[in-house]
């Protein structure tokens, strides 16, 4: 199985109805390449973080992509009912 791995660092951008816009921030990028772009977080996912009312300005997400075989899948769904 491979893998790649990120540190990311996301400007806050706006707020929505339900969500908070996030835009990667060029600071935070490989080669100015970005990862992601804008990442949309449900206000209730992020509400501990609130200081004063207000979302944070810069947060910084850590992301694993693995490639995985349908039987490391069919694993991994049989690990997880166990618990």
């Amino acid at each position: 199985m491979s893998s790649v791995k990120y540190k990311i660092i996301f400007d806050h951008h706006s707020d929505k109805k339900s969500a908070v816009r996030y835009n990667e921030s060029a600071e935070g990028a490989d080669d100015g390449k970005q990862v992601i772009g804008s990442l949309y977080l449900k206000k209730w996912a992020i509400a501990q973080l609130q200081k004063g009312g207000k979302y944070p300005e810069k947060i910084k997400v850590t992301i694993k992509i693995e490639d995985i075989t349908p039987e490391e899948e069919k694993k991994k769904e049989e690990d997880d009912d166990s618990d």
